[in-house]
């Protein structure tokens, strides 16, 4: 019986662990905006700028619509797995979809990329 109720309490704690991930339909609130490589890069609009709203994202002509967001936990903050399809701005390019990996941070900067090994941290552009 002892055993029975060891598991069942082990069983529980299992699947409460694995509940850190929540699936959303967009970004979450502290994302939105502008962020570019550096400042400089910012107040030029330049093209590796990536602009991130509620529910779609664009970095030069590429543009993006989330299919969802999930954010996991960590002991340094969420991370966020988007996936979405991307095309470019003309209607010939083939729609692509795309998995992106963004980590905030407290300094208004994020870290951004396809893969964990290939994350490049950005900064909020001002005004935008």
């Amino acid at each position: 019986m002892h055993a029975a109720m060891a598991l069942i309490g082990w069983l529980a704690l299992m699947s409460a662990a694995s509940a850190s991930d929540v699936r959303h339909s967009g970004f979450a609130d502290v994302l939105l905006g502008a962020w570019g490589p550096s400042k400089d890069l910012c107040a030029q609009k330049d093209k590796s700028v990536i602009e991130i709203k509620a529910t779609t994202y664009t970095q030069g002509d590429r543009i993006c619509s989330v299919g969802w967001v999930v954010e996991t936990a960590s002991t340094t903050g969420p991370s966020y797995s988007v996936h979405a399809i991307c095309k470019g701005e003309t209607s010939q390019d083939e729609p692509k979809p795309v998995d992106l990996i963004v980590r905030p941070h407290p300094n208004e900067t994020i870290s951004i990329g396809f893969s964990f090994d290939d994350l490049k941290t950005f900064q909020r552009c001002d005004g935008r």
